[in-house]
């Protein structure tokens, strides 16, 4: 496995990880929160003033920026849920490694429409065509393709090594699903940036002027 493509490349595990972090998850509910306050804030003044005691408070009734920013967050986070769900392929979101793959009874067959997806070549191209096709295309993995071929047949066991070379394979498919994905995380996460930049900067300007009074 030390020569396979995917320690290398942007796989779709990688974006996996990316969609599950907690920092993301966080942020969905406002994907829901925003649209529902802008509604009501749609026709109330910008802010209220209440009098009290011998001041006036004034009081802003405006989205605050930072949920503006959450929202645009979640809704990037959740564009790039729906590619992962619809582009990433089957086998990479079902099975992680060959004793899941193993564990669930599955066997070579099970792998034969991944190999004709990944190999883009028409129907009536031999197996042993379209796992050639695979190697030129994501993994050069050296395979024994007749025994493999065999495999995928169900005339032949299938080997821990044929199961890795079709995840490795399918974890590069779908180059611009997964590009378009990953700018969709990237944006969310500097939307949070940005957010957290935002309050470092308050911060600083809170206490800026205490330290220099002192």
């Amino acid at each position: 496995m030390a020569s396979s493509p995917k320690s290398i490349t942007w796989t779709w595990d990688t974006i996996k990880g990316f969609g599950q972090a907690k920092a993301l998850k966080s942020s969905y509910i406002f994907l829901f929160l925003v649209p529902i306050l802008a509604r009501v804030l749609i026709n109330i003044p910008d802010s209220i003033t209440i009098p009290f005691w011998d001041k006036a408070l004034n009081i802003p009734l405006e989205l605050p920026f930072s949920w503006v920013v959450l929202f645009v967050s979640a809704c990037m986070a959740s564009l790039g849920n729906i590619i992962y769900a619809i582009m990433c392929p089957k086998l990479v979101k079902e099975f992680s490694d060959y004793p899941q793959f193993r564990e669930a009874e599955r066997d070579g067959t099970y792998l034969r429409f991944t190999i004709q997806e990944l190999a883009l070549q028409r129907s009536q191209a031999t197996i042993e065509e379209q796992i050639e096709s695979v190697k030129q295309l994501y993994n050069p993995v050296p395979i024994d393709i007749a025994r493999f071929g065999n495999s995928l047949n169900g005339s032949a066991s299938l080997l821990a090594n044929e199961f890795y070379f079709v995840r490795d394979s399918a974890n590069l498919g779908n180059p611009l699903a997964r590009l378009v994905a990953s700018i969709s995380y990237f944006g969310a996460f500097i939307c949070l940036g940005v957010i957290a930049i935002q309050n470092i900067i308050y911060v600083v300007q809170y206490f800026m002027p205490i330290t220099m009074t002192t």
